[in-house]
């Protein structure tokens, strides 16, 4: 009878047991194979950035060990069982038998919390998800960006190369004249100097596209040897029509992932001080103990012990929840005071980088027709080649700022997303 106790107990304490598994620590991650002639748009990019980024890889490893912390919130305290036997050993032992003694013991006290910690897990594991989907928003947004900057640094040197191209052909033209003596040789010096500084530009454009690309690759999770082309046609987002100022600032409460998540962390703190406080209550164990003496006699004994609180009442773990839920009141206020104040600076920002296009296409659209006379005047001989190229330059920087707006507004827009947690642009 003994025996088969023993057997059922232990068969119960390791029928739960988990089993290892050798993994090696090198883990492969397969980026897909994207064909050289594909060209990705930002949407694409940032939704690759999502599956492969190294960091998000990270994080949600890291969000996965804290969900494990928390699996034994709300769980009820495992029984003990003891037991001893007593065999005869000495003295007169004729007619006597083993005896022995078996018990369980159960503390209850997890009664009166379980329901709260488990409200607590509840509040926790939200608060977990909408952190983790932060980071992927945070790198999705950038992921974007990035994108759309490369696109416009693209078009920024295909304006710098046409007007080096014109250019170009200006100082074959010129060379020849210097030698038949109709042009002086300084004024094929200053073009040269003219070309001298575009090739300088062209260089710096082209430096800028390579660091945006090597960040787009990193945070894509793409190999850096793996060639990646974005769509260059696509046309930059403007005039994105947005909603009202107020409604804005009241969407960042409810949209924020990181300001809800903020939320549902003083929620589950506001669980746990409330289980703190309830175990301050005595730790109640009941048992039950079934036992044979030597002469053969079964005894059965329900028992119960109480702790006294005199010493430790939990004072320590109150006080900390309590702190805790000031920081996390303090953080919450600080997350909204500091968006709205970004949201106003935002939207301010954005009307003037409206104004700002404005002038510039009207400025641009005049250079564009003063280009386009003194052309005609120089086809028909009248005109000077240095002012003209001065026209055409004056040209290139008005489109080149015109692209800088654009990139600028794009940049704004992303900010003004992740502040308000809503979407304007894809």
């Amino acid at each position: 009878m003994l025996k088969n106790k023993i057997i059922f107990i232990l068969f119960l304490m390791l029928s739960s047991c988990t089993t290892f598994h050798h993994k090696p620590i090198e883990t492969t991650v397969n980026f897909p194979n994207i064909s050289r002639t594909t060209n990705i748009t930002p949407r694409q990019a940032a939704k690759l950035s999502l599956i492969y980024n190294p960091k998000l890889r990270i994080a949600r490893a890291e969000n996965s060990i804290k969900k494990s912390l928390l699996v034994n919130a709300g769980l009820f305290s495992n029984p003990q069982i003891n037991g001893d036997i007593q065999i005869p050993s000495g003295g007169n032992t004729s007619g006597t038998s083993n005896g022995y003694d078996l018990g369980i013991s159960w503390g209850i006290n997890k009664l009166f919390t379980s329901s709260v910690y488990k409200k607590a897990k509840g509040a926790k594991m939200k608060q977990l998800v909408l952190e983790l989907t932060w980071k992927e928003w945070l790198a999705e947004e950038k992921t974007k960006l990035t994108a759309y900057r490369l696109i416009v640094v693209k078009k920024q040197i295909m304006t710098v190369k046409k007007f080096r191209s014109m250019l170009h052909r200006y100082i074959l033209q010129a060379g020849k004249d210097v030698r038949l003596g109709l042009m002086p040789s300084g004024d094929y010096y200053k073009l040269e100097n003219y070309y001298i500084k575009t090739m300088d530009l062209l260089s710096n454009f082209k430096s800028k596209y390579i660091k945006n690309m090597s960040l787009l690759k990193e945070l894509i999770g793409c190999p850096a040897n793996k060639k990646l082309s974005l769509s260059h046609k696509l046309n930059l987002p403007k005039n994105i029509v947005l909603p009202k100022h107020n409604y804005l600032i009241k969407s960042i409460a409810r949209n924020r992932p990181d300001i809800i998540a903020i939320k549902n962390a003083y929620k589950s703190n506001e669980y746990m001080l409330k289980a703190a406080i309830i175990e301050q209550f005595p730790n109640i164990v009941i048992g039950f103990t079934s036992s044979r003496d030597n002469s053969d006699l079964y005894t059965i004994a329900p028992g119960i012990s109480i702790s006294i609180p005199i010493f430790n009442r939990n004072q320590a773990k109150i006080a900390a929840l309590r702190a805790k839920r000031i920081k996390l009141s303090q953080e919450y206020a600080y997350r909204l005071f500091n968006s709205k104040m970004n949201v106003n600076r935002i939207i301010k920002l954005l009307k003037e980088n409206k104004h700002l296009t404005y002038i510039t296409i009207n400025s641009r659209n005049q250079v564009e027709n003063l280009a386009q006379k003194y052309r005609q005047a120089l086809n028909a001989g009248n005109g000077d080649i240095y002012e003209f190229l001065n026209i055409e330059n004056s040209l290139a920087q008005k489109r080149l700022k015109l692209l800088s707006l654009r990139e600028n507004y794009l940049t704004l827009l992303s900010a003004l997303e992740l502040e308000t947690g809503r979407i304007f642009f894809r």
